[in-house]
């Protein structure tokens, strides 16, 4: 089994939870919770779909269609309990990597659009038999290898390296990173898959990843990037062929 991982949850030391954060402060990522049950489906429908979430998503009205998704097949969720630390969290999108029954896992930010284009890297990924998977679509991806929202798993070497999710999260307090503050997830990913990954690490950039030659490639910017919920949402009720699940989707929304 391959897992679509991603990580939705509220913390104190987001930007997206300061007085900066304007009309979006809060309430920001729930938005996308519409596009990525979509998205998932028109993308990778023979990966499974996994939410993992604190206390906090209960309080916003849409979950109750999240879990009828659930009920009717479309994504799983798992409660982690408080989110205690911002980057801890965002590296719940890892977990998936100790269930025995998942050999490939994609740890993938709730505010992006998967295209086709990042299917066909992913897919190259898998074939090649290396342990990580490395994508870099934008200049502003070029400070780490290992991206939080960009970077996929083979779960067996994993396994091989860090005993539990719990042995890989106390190599942060080893290396003097705290996972309180933004960026601290790539630092730890950087820092330790990095350097055991060594030359096993399939990365792709902009020139390797191909032209945007797919309708759902056009309607992001580049591989992780953010994207607009609403044109992509109703691009999708115009093209629904391209979501073979769309019908259930709006009707667990109804």
């Amino acid at each position: 089994m391959k897992v679509f991982s991603v990580a939705f949850f509220r913390n104190w030391a987001s930007g997206y939870e300061s007085e900066r954060a304007g009309a979006g402060r809060g309430v920001f990522f729930v938005n996308y919770l519409r596009s990525l049950v979509r998205n998932h489906w028109a993308v990778w429908p023979d990966w499974k779909l996994w939410i993992h979430h604190d206390e906090r998503a209960l309080e916003f009205p849409y979950w109750e269609k999240i879990k009828r998704m659930e009920a009717a097949g479309l994504l799983s969720l798992f409660y982690m309990g408080p989110s205690d630390k911002l980057c801890k969290s965002m590296l719940w999108r890892m977990i998936p990597c100790w269930n025995l029954d998942v050999t490939h896992v994609l740890c993938r930010d709730l505010d992006a659009l998967s295209t086709p284009r990042e299917r066909r890297a992913i897919d190259r990924w898998v074939d090649s038999g290396k342990p990580v998977s490395a994508l870099h679509d934008s200049e502003s991806h070029s400070s780490v290898m290992l991206m939080g929202g960009l970077c996929g798993f083979k779960t067996q070497w994993v396994r091989d390296h860090w005993e539990s999710y719990n042995a890989f999260m106390g190599r942060a307090d080893q290396l003097g990173i705290d996972l309180t503050y933004h960026g601290s997830d790539q630092r730890l990913l950087d820092a330790e898959v990095t350097p055991a990954a060594a030359y096993e690490i399939l990365s792709e950039n902009r020139q390797t990843l191909g032209p945007k030659d797919h309708p759902i490639d056009l309607q992001g910017t580049h591989c992780g990037g953010a994207m607009h919920v609403d044109p992509f949402v109703n691009w999708l009720k115009e093209n629904r062929s391209y979501c073979p699940k769309l019908d259930l989707i709006e009707e667990c929304e109804a």
